[in-house]
């Protein structure tokens, strides 16, 4: 199940004009509008921990060598924080990662400013890759509270031909209950 929210609005004007005689009579305009709202309210098997919702993950300094003998860098740890999940509504997880793909490799995260030559990879616990805007395998939620943890590297795209700088990506992720 999907969870999703949204708000139906419908706008319908009346206008009530009444002319007795052109030159003569005009009656007062009215206006009569109404607003009709209609949404849906769904259950969240899990709410998101406030400080899961938006992250700044801080990669480590990684010096451009370390492309000459590896093709990515060491691995930062970020977590997604589910709480006060209740079974009842969903007893699994599925979790996709969407962000621009890169232009060399496409199963990587494209990144911006100035370094050349690398993007980023996220891989689940497990060390599967993670694809832009693939849903992932479905984790079984604990009742109460579930994290989630996802690892990312910098990765060359470019045989080791790197350029020094900064970069940054930005990765959204959205969560399927079943």
């Amino acid at each position: 199940m999907m969870i999703r929210a949204f708000l139906y609005c419908q706008a319908t004007t009346l206008l009530k004009v009444s002319l007795a005689g052109m030159a003569f009579y005009t009656s007062a305009a009215m206006a009569d509008t109404k607003v009709e709202f209609s949404g849906t309210l769904v259950a969240d098997p899990c709410l998101v921990e406030t400080d899961s919702q938006e992250q700044t993950v801080e990669l480590r300094a990684i010096p451009a060598r370390t492309f000459m003998d590896e093709i990515q860098s060491a691995p930062e740890t970020f977590h997604i924080q589910l709480k006060e999940c209740d079974l009842s509504l969903g007893s699994q997880v599925s979790v996709t990662f969407s962000g621009e793909k890169d232009s060399v490799d496409p199963s990587l995260f494209e990144v911006h400013g100035s370094a050349r030559g690398i993007a980023l990879a996220i891989e689940d616990s497990d060390g599967r890759a993670v694809a832009p805007d693939d849903e992932q395998h479905p984790v079984s939620l604990s009742q109460d509270d579930t994290t989630l943890t996802w690892r990312v590297r910098t990765q060359s795209t470019s045989g080791g031909n790197v350029g020094e700088g900064e970069f940054s990506a930005v990765v959204i992720f959205s969560l399927r209950y079943e």
